[in-house]
C-alpha cells in the first residue's frame, strides 16, 4: 500500500508540475543513468521540461516518436549510442556502458495539444534480496509488456528478488540486450540466461516459458 501511494504521489507530482510553473524551456535534454551515474546530454530544443535529481525528465516537443528518434540519433553527443524504436512506442538509446528509454506520456494540457509529451529515464529495476541488500539491474522493458510507461521510471522497485512479465520477444532478443553491455557477462542455455554484473558480482537468472519471462536475482 505504501509503495502504491508513493508511486501515485510521484505521478501526480510530475503531471502537476508539467502543467504549471515547475517546468521550463531548455536547449537540451539531460538525464542521468541511475546505475552508472553517467549523464546524457542531447542538444534538442524542448519545452515544459521537468526533471528530478537528474534520473528522469519530462519534456514537450512537436515531433512524433519517429521524428524524435531521428532527431535524437542526429543530435546525441555520444556516437557510441544506438537509437532504435521498439513496439512503435519506445525509443531506446543504448551504449556499452549506459542505457535510456523514451516514451510518450499522457498530455492533458489544452495549450499543448499540438505537441507530444515524453518521459526519459534509464530502464532499471531495483530488487531486494534475502540479506536485505538492494540490487539494481538494467531491464529490457522495450521487449516486455508493461502496464504503463510511467511504471518504468517511477515504479521500478520490485520489493522482492524476482519479477515476471509477459513478452512476445525471444530469449535471443533478451540475450542481445544484456550482451551489449560491457559490465555484464552473459551465458545462454536453452530458454535460460544468466547475467552477471562484473562490477558488483551480482547475478540474475532469466527464464522464458510460454510467453512469460522471469527475472530472479541470486541470493
Amino acid at each position: 500500500m505504501k509503495k502504491f501511494l508513493l508511486f501515485a504521489v510521484s505521478v501526480i507530482l510530475v503531471f502537476s508540475l508539467s502543467a504549471c510553473g515547475g517546468t521550463h524551456n531548455a536547449s537540451k535534454i539531460q538525464v542521468q543513468d541511475s546505475i552508472t551515474k553517467q549523464f546524457i546530454s542531447i542538444p534538442v530544443a524542448v519545452k515544459n521540461v521537468y526533471d528530478s535529481a537528474g534520473y528522469y525528465a519530462t519534456f514537450s516537443i512537436s515531433s512524433d516518436l519517429s521524428d524524435l528518434s531521428q532527431t535524437l540519433s542526429a543530435k546525441i553527443d555520444n556516437v557510441d549510442f544506438s537509437v532504435n524504436i521498439y513496439q512503435n512506442k519506445y525509443i531506446v538509446l543504448q551504449a556499452k556502458d549506459s542505457c535510456f528509454i523514451v516514451g510518450e506520456i499522457e498530455e492533458n494540457s489544452e495549450d499543448q495539444k499540438n505537441s507530444h509529451r515524453y518521459l526519459i529515464c534509464s530502464p532499471t529495476a531495483e530488487f531486494n534480496v534475502s540479506n536485505s541488500n538492494q540490487v539494481r539491474m538494467y531491464m529490457p522493458y522495450h521487449l516486455l509488456e508493461i502496464a504503463t510507461f510511467v511504471d518504468i521510471c517511477f515504479n521500478n522497485s520490485i520489493g522482492d528478488n524476482t519479477v515476471k512479465f509477459e513478452t512476445s520477444s525471444t530469449i535471443d532478443d533478451i540475450d542481445n540486450f544484456y550482451a551489449s553491455f560491457d559490465r555484464y557477462n552473459v551465458t545462454e542455455q536453452g530458454n535460460t540466461i544468466t547475467v552477471t554484473d562484473k562490477e558488483s558480482g551480482n547475478s540474475m537468472l532469466i527464464t522464458l516459458s510460454q510467453g512469460q519471462v522471469t527475472f530472479t536475482i541470486s541470493d
